[in-house]
């Protein structure tokens, strides 16, 4: 347990059998549905796992069949020169530092052992689907909303801009469109996700305002080309105790990467090159040699805030 404002209980192991987790009964759900549909009528069904939110608690073994890899990526401490939400106000309910380091040790095993339950019970959903011939057709996607921390920065929990957090999976398989094993490298938005999938279906793309799909790359094997992309939220809607309501928007164009608050006019700026600094330990807004790149990708902003009103 953290304390704090927020007494967050961040790990530990689920007192029943595995069988008996959320997450077990949504893929036997799922499993049901399934088995009981028409077999010639097409499908779309979303299957989705509440892990590995916290409390992390996954089942025995799992709880402590993982190392918990105590080098921490980007630190056990907050950077020097990260914007003041973040190290005045979200800090206050996300500090790691009241947390020993056996104690950070644990929470990661327990969050290392909760993905490696999920990943079973993703794999036993597919290996049900394959026997039952139900993948040779069927579009599969594997992806998340937020990673998280897990001492690194010093912080636990989310509500960052921090790769450890913006960064996730996002797999997507068909045999008979997809190029397998293709491992692309370009950021792209979560939120193109339904204008992938209507194309990838031959059905009409009409999600509008989404990014652009990468339907075509997929098909290819080639890169995506490179967008702005960008992620954006707000401090009280996470911790209502928190007295920052300005709304956080980051922006991502290539390997620059930059954050700010934009209410009520943009300030508190971070910028980080990932190529030279990929723990996102330097705050290069400041720095006359990178005015070109803080201003183009401000510029980025302030478009995404026009098109948003």
């Amino acid at each position: 347990m953290n304390p704090g404002p927020i007494p967050w209980i961040l790990g530990g192991r689920f007192p029943a059998p595995p069988e008996e987790t959320a997450e077990a009964v949504a893929v036997r759900q799922a499993m049901d549905w399934l088995a009981e549909r028409p077999r010639d009528n097409p499908f779309f069904l979303r299957v989705s796992f509440n892990g590995p939110h916290t409390p992390v608690c996954p089942p025995a073994p799992f709880d402590r069949m993982m190392d918990p890899c105590i080098e921490l990526p980007g630190g056990t401490d907050l950077p020097e020169g990260s914007p003041d939400w973040l190290a005045k106000e979200l800090r206050k309910c996300a500090d790691a530092s009241a947390l020993s380091r056996e104690e950070i040790r644990k929470l990661r095993q327990c969050y290392f052992g909760e993905v490696s339950f999920l990943d079973s019970l993703f794999g036993r959903l597919l290996d049900w689907m394959r026997g039952e011939g139900l993948l040779d057709n069927t579009i599969v996607v594997f992806l998340s909303d937020h990673g998280t921390h897990l001492g690194d920065h010093g912080l636990v929990q989310k509500q960052t801009f921090f790769e450890s957090v913006v960064n996730v999976p996002f797999i997507v398989r068909h045999p008979q469109q997809i190029a397998g094993s293709s491992r692309f490298h370009t950021p792209v938005e979560t939120q193109s996700l339904l204008r992938t999938l209507l194309e990838l279906a031959g059905l009409d793309p009409v999600a509008d305002g989404v990014s652009p799909s990468p339907a075509s790359c997929l098909r290819t094997g080639r890169e995506p080309e490179a967008r702005p992309v960008f992620s954006e939220f707000s401090l009280n809607s996470f911790a209502p105790h928190i007295q920052h309501d300005g709304r956080l928007v980051m922006v991502r164009h290539g390997h620059w990467k930059l954050s700010a608050c934009i209410d009520p006019a943009i300030h508190d700026v971070a910028l980080y090159d990932l190529n030279h600094d990929p723990e996102e330990r330097t705050n290069l807004a400041g720095d006359p040699a990178c005015t070109a790149q803080r201003e183009t990708l401000l510029a980025f902003v302030r478009k995404h805030i026009s098109e948003a009103k």
